[in-house]
């Protein structure tokens, strides 16, 4: 199974033990809106794409988010199991893992970082190669227009283990 495949396991599994009125490092929001989230950017992402174009959209699509905002932790997390739609490009692996990597990681960090006491975890070294891989490359393209020079560096993902963690600007 791949990093993507079993994070997205592990963070339905937290939203399962923990429920619906947790805490989240997401300002303002418990679990369940966290939930509520997900699936809209996963599983119904044209919804948040009508929200912001200045046109209505169909009966359908505002009965649809009518719905998803009334429904409750169950329902959604029944949802959200069942994974994206049959045509969704989320069922391509290579876009799965650009567009979920990072976000499946964060949010879950969010849930176990803000219990108390913290959930514990473990991640392997395949687990932090796929981390830093997705980070490296999302890195590269949300700084791309950067007035600066952005590097980063892991002391555990570099071949030298000595290199600091660091951000260097560069005129």
């Amino acid at each position: 199974m791949d990093f993507v495949t079993k994070e997205r396991s592990d963070l339905i599994s937290t939203f399962e033990r923990i429920g619906p009125d947790a805490p989240t490092l997401c300002e303002g929001w418990d679990t369940e809106d966290l939930l509520r989230h997900m699936v809209t950017r996963e599983i119904y992402p044209h919804i948040t794409l009508a929200a912001k174009v200045p046109w209505n959209f169909s009966d359908a699509i505002r009965e649809k988010n009518d719905h998803l905002e009334t429904a409750s932790f169950d329902e959604l997390l029944d949802i959200y199991r069942k994974g994206p739609q049959k045509y969704s490009p989320l069922q391509v692996s290579a876009l799965n893992r650009a567009f979920n990597t990072l976000e499946y990681v964060i949010h879950h960090e969010d849930i176990r970082r803000a219990q108390t006491p913290e959930l514990g975890r473990v991640l392997d070294d395949e687990d932090q190669k796929a981390i830093w891989g997705s980070l490296k490359t999302t890195g590269q393209v949300s700084f791309a227009m950067a007035p600066v020079r952005i590097i980063l560096r892991s002391p555990s993902m570099v071949s030298s283990p000595h290199s600091p963690p660091s951000v260097t600007r560069t005129p």
